[in-house]
This record gives structure tokens, sequence and C-alpha cells, in this order.
């Protein structure tokens, strides 16, 4: 879902060029930087959601529910998800 924005600020990077000199986006330290914040906030709610859906379909093989404190665990890193996502996006 949010590798949408990551792949066309990458593309953004390749072709664009800067209004005060006309320089390459991809030849500004700043923008790799920001690039790379923003991939690791994808890889990071990513990785996060694999491991909850990892563990809700092993709980489910074993024909365990979740107890009130995984519920809200996974709540909460739902909440983190979507908030590193936002900050990607932005």
């Amino acid at each position: 879902m949010a590798q949408g924005p990551i792949d066309a600020f990458e593309k953004r990077l390749r072709y664009d060029r800067t209004t005060r000199d006309g320089k390459p986006l991809v030849e500004t330290a700043n923008w790799h930087l920001c690039l790379g914040d923003a991939a690791a906030e994808v890889t990071a709610a990513r990785a996060l959601m694999r491991r909850d859906c990892r563990e809700i379909m092993d709980r489910d093989r074993r024909d365990e529910l979740p107890t009130l404190d995984d519920r809200a665990c996974y709540r909460r890193n739902q909440d983190c998800i979507v908030t590193l996502i936002v900050l990607a996006c932005s």
C-alpha cells in the first residue's frame, strides 16, 4: 500500500531537478535521507504486520483464541503500522 508513494518518490528523484540551480535531485544527499527514512518505515510496518499475522494464524491452527492482552497488543501494533505508513508517505 505505501510502496506506491515510495516508488513515485524514487522516480521523481531520478528525473526531476532542483528549482534553484537545476541540479538533478538524485545528486542531493538530503533527498536520499528522506527516501531511506520512508523505505525503512515501510519495511518496519511490513515486518510488524507479518509477525502479527503469522502469530494469529499459528494460534488459529492450534485452535487457540487470543487473550485480551494479545488483542490489545495487536491493536497497538496496527496503530503503530498506520503511523509508520503515514510518516513514510509524508
